[in-house]
C-alpha cells in the first residue's frame, strides 16, 4: 500500500496527476530521512491503531525485542536464584546454562552492524482507544496497561483519540495480548466508528 503510490509517481501513465495513498498500518520499510521527507508526507497518510504489531515490526525492532527478552530472563533468573538460596533449594541449572551462552554485548554489536532502524513513511495518525471514564488509561494516555483493554463493549463505551505521530513512535514492539488482533480490519473499523460516534 505504501509502495504503490511511490511507483505510480514515476510511471508515465500518471504524469501530472495528483496521487495520494492511505495505507492502514503498513510495515516500517523506509530509512528515516525518506520516511519523513515532505514529498512522502504529502503522498502518504497512514493510520495506525494502538499497539498494532505490523508497523512496529522490522529487523531492528525484532533484534531490540530479543535483547529485552534476554535482559528480562536474566533478571528473573537472578531473582529465582536469590529466592532459591533463601529457601535452601538449588537453582535450575538448565535455565542458567541457556542464558550463560548468550553474550549480550556481542548481540548488540551484531545487531547494530546488520540492521538499521526502518520507519513508517508519510503523515501518521495514531488512534488510541480508552474506556469512557477510565482513570487508568486517562492517566497514561496510552491504554496499554489498562484492565479495560481487550473487552468487547458497545459503540460509544470507548473513546478513541487520534494524534499525529512521529515515525519514531513505532520503533519498538509493544508486547500485549492484543498486538496481533489490533491489526485486523475489524479493529480499525471499530476505532473509526468510535471516532464518528464522538
Amino acid at each position: 500500500a505504501c509502495l504503490l503510490p511511490v511507483f505510480m509517481l514515476g510511471h508515465p501513465l500518471f504524469k501530472g496527476k495528483e496521487i495520494r495513498g492511505f495505507p492502514f498500518a503498513p510495515p516500517a520499510m523506509f530509512p528515516k530521512a525518506l520516511a519523513n521527507c515532505p514529498r512522502m508526507k504529502n503522498l502518504l497518510t497512514v493510520v495506525a491503531y494502538q499497539e498494532d504489531l505490523v508497523p512496529r515490526m522490522s529487523v531492528f525492532s525484532m533484534h531490540r525485542l530479543r535483547r529485552q527478552i534476554i535482559h528480562e530472563l536474566r533478571a528473573v533468573r537472578d531473582q529465582n536464584i536469590s529466592e532459591s538460596l533463601k529457601a535452601g533449594a538449588q537453582p535450575d541449572e538448565n535455565f542458567d546454562a541457556v542464558l550463560d551462552t548468550v553474550d549480550e554485548k556481542a548481540l548488540l554489536a551484531m545487531d547494530e552492524r546488520n540492521s538499521a532502524p526502518l520507519h513508517v513513511p508519510g503523515t501518521i495518525y495514531h488512534m488510541l482507544s480508552q474506556e469512557q471514564g477510565c482513570s487508568v488509561c486517562t492517566l497514561c494516555f496510552q491504554a496499554c496497561c489498562c484492565p479495560c483493554r481487550g473487552a468487547v463493549a458497545p459503540l460509544g463505551t470507548y473513546k478513541t483519540i487520534v494524534y499525529k505521530a512521529k515515525s519514531d513512535t513505532f520503533q519498538e514492539v509493544m508486547v500485549s495480548d492484543q498486538m496481533t488482533h489490533e491489526h485486523l480490519p475489524s479493529s480499525y473499523e471499530r476505532a473509526l466508528q468510535d471516532l464518528i460516534v464522538d
